[in-house]
């Protein structure tokens, strides 16, 4: 940040570049003097809001990159039932490849169940 700028926030001067290329000023302490300051040092000032403004953008793409690289990550579990007459088989597999089944009674089933179970993070508690 130039100092400037950064000399202008302390003062409460709050300073921010339109869409035209102009600043735009507010502050309660907004004398002549800061206005005629800030003219003689527009062309720094614009360069450092525009520096701010291009390094929130970075930070956002960042984070917006790190969202879609953690949705195409591959699931921690993989789940595969299998019926019978008289009972659900829940085979919990892990990306490492380790896994388990449950049997579960048909009649006690409930995915839903599973599924806490699989958020709680510790599925091997239930693994008998």
């Amino acid at each position: 940040m130039s100092e400037i700028l950064n000399t202008l926030r302390k003062q409460g001067i709050r300073l921010r570049r339109s869409p035209t290329g102009t600043i735009q000023m507010a502050g309660e302490n907004l004398t002549d003097d800061i206005r005629a300051t800030i003219k003689a040092n527009k062309a720094e000032i614009l360069g450092a809001l525009i520096g701010e403004e291009s390094a929130a953008i970075r930070r956002s793409e960042e984070q917006a990159e790190a969202i879609v690289r953690e949705s195409q990550r591959k699931p921690k579990y993989a789940l595969v039932t299998e019926e019978t007459p008289e009972a659900v088989f829940v085979t919990v597999r892990r990306r490492d490849k380790s896994g388990w089944t449950i049997s579960v009674p048909k009649d006690e089933y409930d995915p839903w169940s599973i599924a806490s179970m699989l958020l709680s993070g510790s599925p091997e508690k239930y693994h008998k």
